[in-house]
């Protein structure tokens, strides 16, 4: 058996890792950002990984965390529970054709005891990659907010 040595390698895209939160009011912000250049994902089977992860103030307002591709939410994350304090999205994009992507989300939360995972396939998605395209976390709490309810440490993006 000859193994392929010559497949891509995963490589990092970004990794802003500075931690960004939410202002005290009860508007979606935008939390970590990337944009992915133009034809990164040119060929049917090309994937991209982005991974997210932060923390919460324990409470019981409504809290939401967004994953967004482009201007399509691709996973969401809304918890009303005190004893969530952290949270993580990992979303991998792979292109089935021009103009369309399968797209495998994996979100969880908890305070680190008891975290819940829920897995969403969303199918297929029809998000045209010839131009730049905005990967980005946003987060969003409701009334009573507070500064950096919601915080996102770190979003890695990677070619795979």
């Amino acid at each position: 058996m000859r193994i392929n040595t010559g497949a891509p390698k995963e490589s990092r895209l970004a990794s802003p890792i500075a931690a960004v939160g939410t202002a005290a009011n009860v508007t979606e912000t935008t939390l970590q950002s990337f944009t992915l250049p133009a034809n990164t994902l040119a060929v049917d089977g090309q994937a991209t990984r982005v991974v997210a992860s932060g923390t919460m103030v324990g409470s019981t307002r409504s809290r939401t965390i967004k994953l967004y591709l482009g201007a399509t939410v691709i996973a969401t994350l809304t918890t009303a529970v005190a004893t969530v304090t952290h949270w993580a999205m990992e979303a991998t994009i792979v292109r089935t054709a021009a103009g369309a992507q399968r797209i495998l989300v994996y979100v969880s939360a908890g305070s680190g005891a008891a975290d819940t995972v829920s897995f969403t396939n969303n199918g297929v998605a029809a998000i045209s990659l010839t131009a730049d395209a905005l990967i980005k976390v946003t987060g969003q709490s409701t009334v009573g907010a507070v500064a950096n309810d919601l915080a996102c440490n770190m979003m890695l993006t990677h070619a795979i």
